[in-house]
């Protein structure tokens, strides 16, 4: 029997923190999406598209500055990529 953890996201970008961890082959554990943050819009859809197609609206694509984190759905895992917000404004 595996145990199910719920994976929260800041950085996400197009979400390949999550897609490795999602089929990672670790036996009892599971992790599975449970909302995701970033700042460009593109890099938002893509993650929902690669992650969470059936639950877009777990995708919170605003200044993680202004991020309610107190609306946000419980996890029991937390990752986090690189800020690199940067780079998406001057390409």
């Amino acid at each position: 029997m595996s145990k199910e953890y719920r994976l929260g996201e800041l950085f996400c970008g197009p979400g390949g923190i999550a897609i490795g961890a999602i089929n990672a082959n670790v036996k009892g554990v599971k992790i599975k999406h449970q909302w995701a943050n970033d700042y460009e819009f593109d890099t938002c859809e893509t993650y929902r598209n690669n992650i969470c197609k059936n639950d877009p609206e777990s995708v919170i694509c605003e200044d993680v500055r202004k991020l309610d984190i107190h609306s946000l759905k419980p996890i029991d895992c937390f990752a986090y990529g690189f800020p690199c917000n940067d780079f998406p404004l001057v390409a």
